[in-house]
C-alpha cells in the first residue's frame, strides 16, 4: 500500500485490511508502505496457498477442478453468506473511508503535494498541512 508515500491513504485498504489480517498488522502496512512477499502475504492470511512460479498454471488448474465438482448454486450462495455476515458494515465503512478522502483528505497541501511530486518524479515536501 504505497498511498502514504504520496501523502495519501488507501481507503479500500483501511476497511479491509484489518479485518483479513488484524488492525496491528494492517496498520504497519498501511502506515509503512513496506512491500510483502508471498510467504508474508501467506502468514498474514492474505492468501490462502504459495505456490513456485512454475507451478502456479498446475497448481489453478488443480483449484479449478476441485470447484467446478462442487455445486455452483451452493457455491455462490456460501460466497454470498461469507460476505454478509463477516463484512456486514464494508459499504458504510468505505463510504466513510471515500468521504474523508476526497473532502478532507485531498484537501491538505501534504495530499496534493505528494500526487505532484509524484507526477514530477521528484521527493516531496511536507509541510504539515
Amino acid at each position: 500500500q504505497p498511498e502514504i508515500k504520496l501523502g495519501c491513504f488507501p481507503p479500500v485498504a483501511l476497511v479491509t485490511l484489518p479485518c483479513l489480517i488484524g488492525m496491528q498488522a494492517a496498520a504497519h502496512l498501511i502506515l509503512t508502505a513496506h512491500q510483502i512477499n508471498a510467504t508474508e502475504a501467506h502468514r498474514l492470511g492474505l492468501v490462502s496457498r504459495v505456490v513456485r512460479d512454475d507451478e502456479l498454471p498446475a497448481a489453478v488448474d488443480a483449484l479449478l477442478d476441485e470447484l467446478r465438482a462442487l455445486s455452483p448454486s451452493v457455491l455462490r450462495l456460501t460466497r454470498k453468506t461469507l460476505a454478509r455476515l463477516h463484512s456486514p458494515d464494508f459499504l458504510a465503512q468505505l463510504d466513510e473511508a471515500e468521504r474523508l478522502y476526497l473532502s478532507e483528505l485531498i484537501e491538505t497541501h501534504d495530499a496534493q503535494e505528494g500526487i505532484r511530486a509524484f507526477l514530477e518524479k521528484r521527493k516531496p515536501v511536507w509541510k504539515a498541512k
